[in-house]
């Protein structure tokens, strides 16, 4: 059997969170009123011998799983700011980084119009 040594998730949103809003695409268009964490950015590294091109990194955000909100699909929206105080922004969801136990690690980017 297997220990799981990660420490819980809601310490880190206590101390760092910051109040979001999540909304689903139809038909579980409702937003939901939750809790998200900014998570270190992705860098993907350049093919060696590949052209140099600028590469943003990825956003990341963690997200508790919770009973009325357990999963994230592309395409939804989430406003939050960048950091605490901030202006909120509204995000897109292009997919998951992973799902663990009682998290969520969506990859997002600014959304144009939403």
């Amino acid at each position: 059997m297997a220990l799981d040594l990660r420490p819980p998730m809601a310490p880190a949103l206590e101390a760092l969170g910051l109040a979001i809003v999540v909304t689903r695409p139809a038909p579980e268009s409702t937003p939901v009123a939750t809790t998200g964490i900014w998570l270190t950015p992705l860098f993907e590294e350049q093919p060696y011998g590949s052209d140099l091109r600028r590469r943003d990194p990825r956003r990341l955000m963690g997200i508790a799983r919770t009973a009325d909100l357990d999963f994230i699909p592309r395409g939804s929206l989430i406003d939050a700011p960048e950091q605490l105080g901030g202006v909120s922004r509204t995000w897109m969801v292009e997919g998951y980084d992973r799902v663990i136990a009682d998290e969520m690690r969506v990859l997002v980017l600014p959304a144009v119009n939403p």
